[in-house]
């Protein structure tokens, strides 16, 4: 079971389609811990934040120390430091042909 909460941090792409899109994300704490965005709620609307920080608030859970929030209203705290540069296949987001993926 959940509780409310705010979660702050880096958002980076977890999972990719086919053509190198991201369409899965985590929010990556100061303090080293990661979040899953669960989809639903606002999860689709954290694509243009990819490497910015956040201030994320909605359902919070920690099952077995595997960490996830079900993101219901999210804040851009802060650009990345260096803008996330476009992939070779086009657009924010994408994976260039060959990179390494988790």
């Amino acid at each position: 079971m959940g509780v409310f909460g705010k979660v702050e941090g880096l958002v980076l792409a977890s999972a990719w389609d086919a053509s190198g899109l991201a369409v899965g994300y985590l929010i990556s704490t100061p303090g080293e811990e990661e979040y899953e965005v669960l989809p639903g709620g606002m999860r689709d609307a954290l694509g243009p934040f990819l490497r910015g920080m956040v201030e994320a608030e909605g359902t919070v859970y920690d099952e077995g120390g595997r960490k996830s929030i079900r993101v219901e209203t999210c804040r851009f705290r802060e650009q990345a430091r260096e803008p996330a540069r476009p992939a070779e296949s086009g657009g924010a987001g994408r994976m260039a042909p060959g990179s390494a993926r988790k």
